[in-house]
């Protein structure tokens, strides 16, 4: 038998969820990397720690949520209480510090930060045939049940803390030195400015990065689009460069890597593998001008522009899930692990936290718990589009499908939206027609030939990769409402190439 502790910290949710703002969202998840890098100062002293991997680069890196929320150690931590205790004071001294421009009643800040972080930790005996992660994570996930009560929440400090101008302050200090950060920087009154870019200017990237201009435009208004044509001279504004995705992803079938694990040897394979990926999805994510939010393990949460120099936040969704897969085969040949991704995509104006809960339902209702009508299971990504006008599409398809394939092949492909409209308008008229054809390859051959038959259309291969898609849809899909999902995809597509009114 041999002593291992778990310590798990929180709670993580709750805190993003109070983010108003990109900074906010981006403190908010820091605030947890910080206190797990607290944590793992303290111990790794004289305490061997299994998860998470890390180097004195990771405990000097300031991105959020690099550290993920739990640490597994070998033996028991001396004096835990006492330096769970410790981090705690730091903290309270941190946020003290952020609030010095404040009114507030230090005693309630302190007593309100006490009872608000959930940090706790289990001491267990395990056989040398258990498996230290899964036993360990049993006894953590009771742990996290616990919810700390705090009697009275006239004043949320937390909230304050990250929403406040001194905090934000800090964490710009932090990161301003960053060689490929999308931190905003520009001239105000003579003054030097940085800040995050809003989720409006992250919606806008695209069009940022056509000029140096990009750091004097300010902050987001009303007439932001306008002033972006007239100030970067850039008129080709589409429709979706008004719109932001937040992305949420988590890993599938990880148990079964987990469960094959047998020496301490495969879990320091298995964490520095995580920590691998998760350092390369934050450069991944910053190279296609997104913001990071958390990549701790197999867990991402960003934020990033729908369109991109021709390309769309689904290509960077197959750039992380290729890496996730490729890292994990390095160590472990017989990997299945895949990622499953939740993405809501909104109108710039739309609410941060609503589209942040959106993104967390798409990924663990339906994306973690999605079979097509050839079983494939998981692997998926699950997207909402929330239109400014109020309409909603929502979508799931298994990565690994045809049908996202051609999706993702009609997404990249240059086109004439005057054809893109035509086509849509007729399948939405014809879709009784079609409904009774789909699966007859033959005729639906020949209702597009019948259909489609100027010049334009013969001179476009968007009719054929469109008779393609639904036949290949149709092959892997319930019959239920099928093409007025095809119609609502096609729709979509049509959404993301055309140019703002």
């Amino acid at each position: 038998m041999a002593k291992y502790t778990g310590i798990t910290v929180g709670p993580i949710i709750r805190t993003l969820n109070m983010a108003n703002s990109t900074g906010e969202l981006w403190g908010a998840s820091y605030i947890f990397s910080y206190i797990v890098r607290k944590i793992i100062e303290r111990i790794q002293e004289h305490n061997q720690i299994i998860l998470p991997y890390y180097d004195k680069n990771t405990l000097n890196n300031i991105e959020g949520g690099l550290l993920p929320d739990r640490i597994i150690i070998k033996g028991e931590v001396k004096e835990i209480e006492k330096i769970v205790e410790n981090v705690i004071s730091e903290i309270i001294k941190e946020i003290e510090e952020g609030l010095r421009n404040v009114k507030i009643d230090y005693r309630a800040v302190k007593s309100y930060v006490q009872n608000y972080f959930q940090i706790y930790y289990k001491t267990i005996d395990l056989k040398e045939e258990d498996n230290i992660i899964l036993e360990m994570s049993k006894y953590l996930d009771v742990l996290e049940l616990q919810q700390s009560y705090i009697p009275v929440e006239n004043e949320n400090y937390v909230s304050i803390h990250i929403s406040n101008e001194n905090t934000k302050k800090q964490i710009l200090e932090l990161k301003q030195n960053e060689e490929d950060t999308i931190l905003m920087k520009y001239k105000k009154e003579g003054k030097d400015i940085i800040r995050f870019p809003s989720v409006t200017e992250i919606a806008a990237m695209d069009i940022l990065m056509k000029d140096k201009k990009r750091f004097q435009v300010g902050p987001s208004s009303e007439d932001y689009y306008n002033r972006l044509k007239k100030e970067i001279n850039y008129e080709k504004i589409k429709k979706a460069h008004k719109y932001y995705a937040i992305v949420q992803a988590d890993g599938d079938s990880i148990g079964k890597i987990i469960k094959s694990l047998k020496k301490e040897d495969d879990y320091k394979k298995f964490s520095q593998c995580l920590f691998e990926f998760a350092k390369d999805s934050i450069d991944i994510i910053k190279k296609h001008h997104g913001l990071p939010i958390y990549a701790g393990g197999d867990d991402l949460l960003f934020i990033m522009p729908v369109i991109y120099e021709n390309r769309t936040v689904f290509d960077v969704i197959d750039e992380l899930s290729r890496n996730f897969e490729n890292t994990l085969k390095k160590e472990f040949k017989e990997s299945t692990a895949t990622l499953s991704f939740g993405v809501s995509i909104n109108y710039h104006r739309y609410p941060l936290y609503e589209s942040l809960e959106v993104a967390r339902e798409l990924l663990f209702v339906n994306a973690k718990n999605y079979k097509d009508i050839n079983e494939k299971e998981k692997n998926a990504v699950s997207f909402r589009f929330n239109k400014h006008s109020g309409k909603e599409f929502e979508k799931t398809f298994n990565k690994e499908s045809g049908t996202y394939r051609i999706f993702k092949d009609i997404l990249n492909a240059k086109l004439d939206t005057k054809v893109l409209t035509g086509v849509n308008t007729k399948i939405f008229r014809d879709e009784i027609t079609i409904k009774e054809i789909i699966k007859k390859e033959n005729k639906l051959k020949n209702y597009f030939q019948n259909n489609f038959d100027e010049d334009v259309h013969k001179e476009n291969d968007y009719i054929k990769i469109v008779q393609n898609f639904i036949n290949t849809y149709a092959s892997e899909h319930y019959e239920t409402d099928m093409i007025k999902e095809i119609y609502s995809i096609l729709r979509f597509i049509k959404f993301i190439k055309e140019e703002d009114s």
